[in-house]
């Protein structure tokens, strides 16, 4: 307390807490109106700070207030109050009334943490009623009393109305506006001594309630974005005052806003689509009306939204979602990025008048590895990935598209996944992907699926343009999600596909009948015959009408005709001869191994099952003709056999004549393959 001079300053002093304490403000301001040297600004809001009586509404004292405020000089002559008005007071001796000013402890006026750089009386003035403002919060918590006596003066002091916004203003809209029920209000300290990451997670407490993920705009437009303002003004007053005036330096990566961005990035997709939707980030604040829409540095905006942009894009790398659900959120998302940063509207789909622009960026994404994807990577201002760019957010168009593709494939994955494959994945590791996706089509045999799309998109997720021929821009690269893989590679799996599937006519169209063809008639040859000896290994059952061995006839009769000199595709008609009629006769392997198809290709000496067949089959010996048809239809399929035909057809009529089962036999060694068509229902017996 500063020192008082004489007597007559402490006598005046003692009769200024006295009305202050007996509420008569009145008299008070006509004391300090009188004696304006002695009760200036600061001392006479101190005293109203320390004895004020409690419960004292503010509009009794806000006169007094004003009073302080004003430069006008007192009217001595029309003033009829003195120094030493109270009986009281006049009666008390000099060291009496010095003993009581040294016993006053006024309560000093606490600086104000908003950065502000005033010194004048308007500061005293909100240093006063901030500090007031603590004292009514403590007795009664009543935050529109506070509001009452604070708005009045905002417009003297720019430390009270940033201190208005960003700490009342808030805590009114929290607690009595919008969550009135919550019981968990804080007190005024008790908000403002929370630092950045914990104000904004008992901002956005409520945010998270299922009834109220629809409101996260509203709350970070109109909770945080309040507290938010005046955090960054004492942020830039504080670098206006360290930072020489020559050079620029706003705030970007110093802002508080960053740490929305995290939280942000945190939660779950639903929560920031409604955010993402509903709030245009920084800039999009309300203040309540007690602040112009400027809330911000020019030069800081554009940086702030583009890292906002980032936290959305973000949280599209960041999911692991994969479903239809968790696609369109994600589609919306980067819609709303490109609206926030103005970027170029893409048209992603096959039909594309510029499709090329689709797969093509500046190189520095080959620059990136791996680790730009990781949850800890993906807000950083240097990772080119996320950051919100024309390239970025077209590359993410081109992300979603493929994602797209890969659900009406019925393959699932997400963006996360398909942006490390189609950057960082190698060659074996693409190419296992695309097998994995055409063997779960093939497997699937649906009806419904229309393969010639099919293979638009396959070629679309490989190369994205049909023409491989176009020039592409200097400094540019193309790179779809499939890149690495060769084309010849494609084209295997691809008809390998339509072949498993039952699509023969168009796998036939376009592979063995089109112009140029994309693969040799050898390696077509090669990949039909594969599939037919994959259809006849895996059948369970011989008979060519059921099953595997069905699938294999089908494929053979399908493509023969369009490969008519194909030696090892004719070698295949009597192995499915040969499989058929030996299908009605009963036949167990060595160690009760059931026959299967599969066990002719594997046999060293298949033509030797035929004298199982005997041994296993009493009335055999009646099919002779049939038996016969059999050993040399293995024969003519290529089979291995350690003897001649004739050989083997003289010791299996030799046993059965020794045996007494035959009389008066006899052939011609040299019978052209017999076909088993139509013996269905005479070898039925056989199998008994």
């Amino acid at each position: 307390m500063a020192k008082l001079h004489n007597v007559e300053c402490d006598r005046t002093l003692l009769y200024a807490t006295t009305l202050c304490s007996e509420g008569s403000f009145d008299d008070l301001k006509a004391l300090q109106a009188h004696e304006p040297d002695i009760l200036n600004t600061e001392l006479s809001l101190r005293i109203l700070l320390t004895f004020l009586p409690e419960g004292v509404e503010s509009p009794s004292y806000t006169p007094l207030l004003t009073s302080l405020l004003s430069s006008s000089k007192p009217d001595h002559e029309n003033d009829t109050h003195t120094a030493v008005e109270s009986p009281a007071i006049g009666e008390l001796s000099a060291q009496e009334v010095s003993q009581r000013v040294r016993r006053l402890h006024l309560v000093p006026l606490e600086t104000l943490n908003t950065g502000s750089t005033e010194s004048d009386d308007g500061d005293f003035l909100a240093r006063f009623l901030v500090q007031r403002a603590y004292q009514i919060d403590g007795e009664t918590g009543n935050l529109f009393q506070i509001l009452q006596l604070v708005e009045p003066f905002i417009d003297q002091s720019e430390s009270l109305r940033t201190w208005l916004i960003s700490k009342l203003l808030p805590l009114l809209r929290l607690d009595y506006q919008y969550y009135p029920d919550s019981p968990t209000a804080l007190s005024i300290r008790e908000f403002e001594s929370l630092n950045t990451k914990a104000t904004i997670t008992t901002l956005l407490q409520h945010t998270e309630e299922t009834n109220n993920v629809q409101n996260v705009g509203r709350n970070l437009r109109e909770l945080v974005g309040p507290w938010m303002y005046g955090h960054s003004a004492s942020k830039r007053r504080k670098l206006d005052k360290s930072t020489p005036k020559t050079v620029s330096s706003p705030s970007q990566d110093q802002h508080e806003w960053q740490a929305v961005n995290e939280w942000l990035f945190n939660k779950e997709a639903g929560l920031c689509l409604k955010a993402f939707e509903s709030w245009s980030g920084p800039g999009d604040v309300d203040l309540g009306g007690y602040e112009g829409t400027k809330t911000f540095e020019d030069d800081d905006l554009p940086y702030l939204r583009s890292r906002y942009s980032q936290a959305a894009l973000a949280t599209i790398y960041a999911q692991e979602a994969s479903s239809e659900e968790a696609l369109d959120e994600a589609l919306r998302i980067s819609d709303r990025v490109a609206e926030i940063m103005s970027f170029s509207p893409i048209d992603a789909g096959l039909g594309s008048s510029n499709p090329l622009q689709l797969s093509t960026y500046n190189n520095w994404f080959l620059e990136e590895t791996a680790h730009s994807l990781l949850p800890n990577a993906l807000l950083l201002p240097t990772n080119q990935i996320t950051m919100p760019t024309q390239d970025s957010y077209q590359f993410m168009r081109a992300l979603l598209h493929s994602a797209k593709i890969l659900q009406s494939l019925n393959h699932f994955v997400s963006v996360k996944a398909i942006a490390n494959l189609s950057l960082f994945a190698g060659k074996d590791v693409q190419q296992s992907e695309l097998r994995k996706i055409l063997q779960n089509l093939a497997k699937s045999r649906s009806s419904t699926l229309n393969w010639r799309a099919i293979h638009e998109q396959i070629n679309w997720l490989h190369q994205r343009v049909s023409n491989s021929d176009e020039i592409q821009p200097r400094g540019k690269s193309t790179r779809a999600l499939f890149w690495q893989v060769d084309q010849p590679f494609i084209d295997t799996e691809f008809l390998t596909t339509l072949i498993a599937a039952g699509q023969y006519q168009l796998a036939i169209e376009l592979y063995l009948d089109s112009s140029p063809k994309p693969l040799e008639a050898s390696e077509c040859e090669a990949i039909v015959e594969a599939c037919i000896y994959s259809a006849y290994d895996n059948a369970s059952n011989g008979n060519r009408t059921r099953g595997g061995i069905k699938r294999a006839s089908d494929i053979f009769k399908a493509f023969l005709p369009h490969l008519p000199q194909s030696e090892k595709l004719r070698q295949i008609e009597p192995l499915i001869a040969a499989t058929h009629s030996l299908s009605f006769y009963h036949l167990t392997l060595e160690h009760g191994v059931p026959f299967q198809p599969v066990s002719i290709r594997i046999h060293p000496d298949p033509v030797s099952l035929i004298s199982n067949v005997l041994e296993q089959n009493p009335s055999a010996y009646t099919k002779l003709d049939d038996l016969l048809s059999i050993g040399q239809n293995f024969v003519l399929a290529g089979l291995p056999a350690h003897e001649s035909v004739s050989i083997r057809k003289r010791d299996m009529v030799s046993s059965m004549v020794t045996g007494g089962l035959v009389k008066g036999v006899g052939w011609m060694l040299g019978a052209d393959p017999v076909e088993s068509k139509g013996k269905e229902r005479s070898n039925e017996g056989m199998r008994d």
